[in-house]
Protein backbone atom coordinates (compact mmCIF):
# COMPACT_ATOMS: atom_id res chain seq x y z
CA UNK A 1 0.00 0.00 0.00
CA UNK A 2 2.68 2.56 1.12
CA UNK A 3 4.66 1.49 -2.09
CA UNK A 4 1.59 2.33 -3.95
CA UNK A 5 0.62 5.60 -2.59
CA UNK A 6 4.56 6.36 -2.94
CA UNK A 7 4.12 5.18 -6.49
CA UNK A 8 1.53 7.41 -7.51
CA UNK A 9 2.78 10.82 -5.50
CA UNK A 10 5.92 10.35 -7.56
CA UNK A 11 3.53 9.74 -11.32
CA UNK A 12 1.69 12.47 -10.11
CA UNK A 13 4.59 15.22 -9.66
CA UNK A 14 6.51 13.72 -12.95
CA UNK A 15 2.78 14.43 -14.74
CA UNK A 16 1.71 17.56 -13.06
CA UNK A 17 3.92 19.10 -10.55
CA UNK A 18 7.51 19.15 -12.56
CA UNK A 19 5.89 21.23 -15.07
CA UNK A 20 4.92 23.13 -12.71
CA UNK A 21 7.51 23.73 -10.94
CA UNK A 22 9.45 24.48 -13.76
CA UNK A 23 7.15 27.33 -15.19
CA UNK A 24 7.19 28.98 -12.10
CA UNK A 25 10.89 29.05 -11.80
CA UNK A 26 11.53 30.07 -15.04
CA UNK A 27 8.72 32.65 -14.89
CA UNK A 28 10.42 33.94 -11.31
CA UNK A 29 13.96 34.82 -13.30
CA UNK A 30 12.20 36.16 -15.78
CA UNK A 31 11.04 38.41 -13.38
CA UNK A 32 14.16 38.61 -11.26
CA UNK A 33 16.25 39.58 -14.82
CA UNK A 34 13.43 42.28 -14.79
CA UNK A 35 13.63 43.68 -11.79
CA UNK A 36 17.45 43.78 -12.35
CA UNK A 37 17.25 45.94 -15.25
CA UNK A 38 14.51 48.44 -13.75
CA UNK A 39 17.02 48.72 -10.29
CA UNK A 40 19.69 49.52 -13.07
CA UNK A 41 17.80 52.24 -14.41
CA UNK A 42 17.48 54.03 -11.05
CA UNK A 43 20.59 53.73 -10.19
CA UNK A 44 21.72 55.38 -13.34
CA UNK A 45 18.30 57.77 -12.47
CA UNK A 46 20.39 58.70 -9.26
CA UNK A 47 23.74 59.14 -10.52
CA UNK A 48 22.53 61.69 -13.11
CA UNK A 49 20.46 63.44 -9.88
CA UNK A 50 23.48 63.15 -7.71
CA UNK A 51 25.82 65.69 -10.95
CA UNK A 52 22.49 68.14 -10.66
CA UNK A 53 22.41 68.28 -7.62
CA UNK A 54 26.33 68.88 -7.47
CA UNK A 55 25.73 71.41 -10.15
CA UNK A 56 22.76 73.26 -8.27
CA UNK A 57 25.49 73.88 -5.62
CA UNK A 58 27.69 75.04 -7.80
CA UNK A 59 25.37 77.26 -9.47
CA UNK A 60 23.87 78.41 -5.98
CA UNK A 61 28.20 79.71 -4.63
CA UNK A 62 28.76 81.20 -8.09
CA UNK A 63 25.74 83.11 -7.56
CA UNK A 64 26.50 83.85 -3.51
CA UNK A 65 30.10 84.79 -5.21
CA UNK A 66 28.33 87.46 -7.48
CA UNK A 67 26.10 89.02 -4.80
CA UNK A 68 29.00 89.35 -2.27
CA UNK A 69 30.87 91.24 -5.33
CA UNK A 70 28.10 93.52 -5.80
CA UNK A 71 27.30 93.88 -2.43
CA UNK A 72 31.02 94.86 -1.71
CA UNK A 73 30.86 97.03 -4.76
CA UNK A 74 34.12 95.70 -6.34
CA UNK A 75 34.59 94.30 -9.31
CA UNK A 76 33.50 95.51 -12.85
CA UNK A 77 29.59 95.55 -14.15
CA UNK A 78 30.38 93.90 -17.42
CA UNK A 79 31.67 90.84 -15.41
CA UNK A 80 29.21 90.64 -13.24
CA UNK A 81 26.84 90.88 -16.19
CA UNK A 82 28.30 88.35 -17.91
CA UNK A 83 29.05 85.74 -14.74
CA UNK A 84 25.24 86.01 -14.25
CA UNK A 85 24.72 85.28 -17.85
CA UNK A 86 26.56 82.29 -17.41
CA UNK A 87 24.35 81.22 -14.05
CA UNK A 88 21.05 81.93 -15.87
CA UNK A 89 22.80 79.69 -18.72
CA UNK A 90 23.77 76.89 -16.70
CA UNK A 91 20.58 77.15 -14.37
CA UNK A 92 18.70 76.84 -17.91
CA UNK A 93 20.67 73.97 -18.54
CA UNK A 94 20.14 72.17 -15.60
CA UNK A 95 16.37 72.77 -15.51
CA UNK A 96 16.07 71.00 -18.48
CA UNK A 97 18.20 68.42 -17.98
CA UNK A 98 15.92 67.78 -15.05
CA UNK A 99 12.81 67.63 -16.87
CA UNK A 100 14.22 65.08 -19.57
CA UNK A 101 14.95 62.78 -16.26
CA UNK A 102 11.58 63.51 -14.92
CA UNK A 103 10.42 62.43 -18.30
CA UNK A 104 12.33 59.30 -18.35
CA UNK A 105 11.06 57.97 -14.69
CA UNK A 106 7.71 58.97 -15.61
CA UNK A 107 7.74 56.96 -18.46
CA UNK A 108 10.46 54.03 -16.95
Amino acid sequence: MKRELAEALQDFYQKVLHSEFTALRDKQLEHDNKLLDILGHFDSLYKRLDRLEDEYYSIVQGIKRIEETLLSGTGGQEILEKRIQEMKEQIKNLQERLSEIERKVHYT
